[in-house]
């Protein structure tokens, strides 16, 4: 029994620490500097646990490379161009994600959620002295990061003071939590992602990983994360509170969040930026999607493709090519097919997730507004871990039918 535990335990302290390096790639500085150096070692771990485990492809992972290598092998002929690195790089980032999934298996969001948890306490442990002792943030930033930089880091992108699991990107006058990801906003994503698992599975935000993960939501005083909060917490009430409540509960949400961006001036002045699509010093969230719109209609079936030369015709002027929304983002570079395929596959695992733990699949809509939400302000879908969310599906074994929750985030139980 005591041998059956320990192997037990190595099991899940591999597979944590697998779905972390998956997280690590995607979105932690330390290591998407180095990027490809460590997806390859990464994939290389991925792989030797695959055979040793025994397990075998899925057939959804055939076609989801097929799709992809059809789409880009389209590209290539129609701009008579290869750019084989970059080609390379995506089915490296898709093996990754694919084995990662595999490997885990039903465990996967309940690993994910730990991994989230356990970042978010280490952040709190960085942020919150920072907020009695500026200095203290300021000695991290200035002498010890620097003797954790990545010797990968060639300085050709520019990254923020880090201490690997922590991130000094605040902005001026603020002090927002990053916890280990490159900026708040990217954080709040990887925690609403947590959220979303986390509800789904335990059916509270009452718990302690619940009340940890929005207060670190909070600590990012982002705007996404704010209105993503709102909706998440709308969904919640729709179908846990009683009617009389919602009228007043649900509404003060919301007023909440407007209060929230009309009160605090950095909330205001950010959101009114975001909607500037006449700025010439940054591209807007509104305005990347603009000019993504703009080139989408030049390829709409095949997208233009990830390749600079491609993608935005050789030109390096940051105004131009520096692109900060996802969403459009993702559509203009594989086109229509693959964009609907893509989020299509990321609804099928939340509407499996729904059915298996009984709610109703209409969750998953809602769960998609909120991928929506945070993948409006960044550019999170080419990144490993998202892959993984688009092939999740595999993984979770679900009834075709459930004993179900309410259709509507406004009926009652």
């Amino acid at each position: 029994m005591g041998i059956q535990s320990t192997n037990i335990d190595k099991i899940r302290v591999v597979d944590h620490t697998l779905l972390f390096l998956l997280v690590a790639v995607t979105g932690i500085p330390f290591f998407k500097v180095g990027d490809i150096t460590f997806l390859i070692l990464f994939l290389g771990l991925a792989g030797f646990i695959f055979l040793y485990r025994k397990l075998k492809f899925d057939r959804f992972f055939f076609f989801f490379l097929m799709l992809y290598s059809i789409v880009m092998v389209a590209q290539m002929v129609k701009f008579n161009y290869l750019p084989l690195t970059t080609y390379l790089g995506v089915f490296i980032r898709i093996f990754f994600a694919y084995l990662t999934v595999r490997i885990l298996g039903k465990n996967f969001t309940k690993y994910y959620v730990n991994i989230i948890y356990v970042l978010s306490i280490i952040g709190f442990f960085i942020y919150i002295p920072q907020l009695i002792a500026p200095g203290f943030g300021r000695f991290l930033a200035t002498s010890v990061s620097p003797l954790l930089r990545n010797p990968l880091y060639a300085g050709d992108i520019w990254y923020a003071p880090d201490i690997i699991l922590y991130v000094f990107n605040s902005g001026v006058g603020t002090f927002r939590n990053c916890g280990p990801f490159w900026e708040p906003g990217a954080y709040t994503g990887f925690l609403i992602i947590a959220m979303i698992f986390h509800y789904l599975e335990n059916r509270t935000i009452t718990d302690k990983k619940s009340i940890v993960l929005m207060l670190a939501l909070l600590s990012t005083m982002s705007t996404t994360g704010l209105i993503a909060l709102g909706f998440f917490l709308v969904m919640f009430l729709g179908n846990k509170v009683a009617p009389i409540y919602k009228l007043i509960l649900i509404p003060s949400i919301l007023a909440g969040i407007v209060i929230a961006f009309t009160s605090l001036d950095f909330l205001g002045d950010k959101i009114t930026s975001q909607l500037d699509v006449s700025s010439t010093h940054h591209n807007t969230r509104f305005k990347s999607a603009v000019l993504d719109l703009r080139d989408f209609a030049e390829n709409p079936v095949l997208g233009l493709g990830r390749d600079p030369k491609t993608r935005h015709k050789g030109n390096t002027n940051p105004i131009l090519t520096h692109r900060t929304n996802g969403l459009s983002n993702y559509l203009v570079t594989y086109g229509i097919f693959i964009f609907l395929f893509y989020f299509g596959s990321i609804y099928l695992a939340f509407r499996k997730l729904c059915l298996k733990n009984n709610y109703h699949p209409n969750y998953a809509i809602y769960s998609m507004i909120l991928i929506f939400i945070v993948g409006f302000s960044e550019v999170f879908f080419s990144l490993p871990f998202f892959y993984g969310l688009a092939m999740l599906h595999m993984a979770i074994e679900a009834p075709e039918k459930s004993i179900v929750y309410p259709a509507s985030i406004m009926s009652n139980r």
